[in-house]
């Protein structure tokens, strides 16, 4: 557990304004935590913040499968009086569990500080405000490129195509680079005297395992009547995964044979 301190000698350049918190308010707490102890639980409720003045930590997260022991390292921050950190401070913006947790990395000297508190450093203390708004504006930033990220992980490059009866999709023995869609219209698979509609093949998908496979096309394909199709390029391919996970394992049970 974390102890009382004197954090007098971290106080600069913010001495003044955290030297009027403590006089201002009684609760305020100057800790000193120790190597492995954490400042905050990933999952946990609390509104505490914390201005961290001197000493190391690392910001860690569990992965999706909590079964895994062991956490992902997001960032390692040390701080000294002249820079020190807020953290936590996102719990102040709404009532959602820690996203993250927070482990010392040998000893840390840092001032607890509740939701009330922080309402008086906005109101009253200039230089602690300017910090805090520093750290919102890199919070927020870091968060909107890991939307914008995770958003291209998930976007297919597609395009749309029209074939007239008759034309060729794909032949035999090319490269499976792009993965077709039936939108409307129908199919021949060369050699087989049946036609199929779009919702009797894999959700539309033509050429699937092998563009999943990353080899040629088995066989060769062309438009049976007027068709409409969605082209989805290599680029793309993970993206199909992650769309569609539960059709690419039933897809890839029984892969072709090259």
């Amino acid at each position: 557990m974390p102890e009382e301190c004197d954090c007098r000698p971290f106080l600069m350049p913010f001495g003044a304004e955290i030297e009027s918190l403590f006089q201002r308010f009684t609760d305020v707490e100057a800790l000193r935590f120790l190597n492995d102890e954490f400042i905050v639980k990933e999952g946990n409720v609390d509104k505490n913040i914390f201005l961290v003045l001197r000493g190391s930590f690392v910001v860690e997260q569990s992965g999706q499968d909590r079964d895994v022991r062991r956490p992902s390292t997001l960032a390692m921050i040390s701080c000294e009086p002249k820079t020190p950190s807020f953290i936590g401070e996102m719990a102040y913006l709404g009532s959602c569990r820690r996203t993250a947790s927070v482990r010392c990395v040998g000893a840390v000297t840092a001032i607890k500080l509740s939701p009330s508190h922080l309402n008086a450093v906005l109101d009253d203390y200039p230089a602690l405000t300017r910090l805090l708004c520093r750290q919102f504006t890199v919070r927020l930033k870091e968060t909107s490129e890991h939307l914008s990220q995770l958003e291209k992980s998930f976007t297919l490059n597609a395009r749309h195509l029209f074939r007239k009866a008759g034309d060729r999709i794909f032949n035999k023995g090319e490269p499976a680079k792009t993965l077709y869609q039936v939108i409307d219209g129908t199919v021949t698979v060369e050699g087989q005297a049946e036609h199929a509609a779009a919702s009797h093949m894999n959700d539309g998908f033509l050429g699937l395992k092998e563009f999943l496979l990353e080899i040629p096309y088995q066989e060769s394909v062309r438009a049976k009547s007027a068709a409409i199709l969605v082209a989805i390029e290599e680029s793309s391919r993970l993206a199909f995964i992650r769309n569609y996970p539960e059709l690419t394992l039933r897809t890839l049970k029984n892969p072709p044979t090259a």
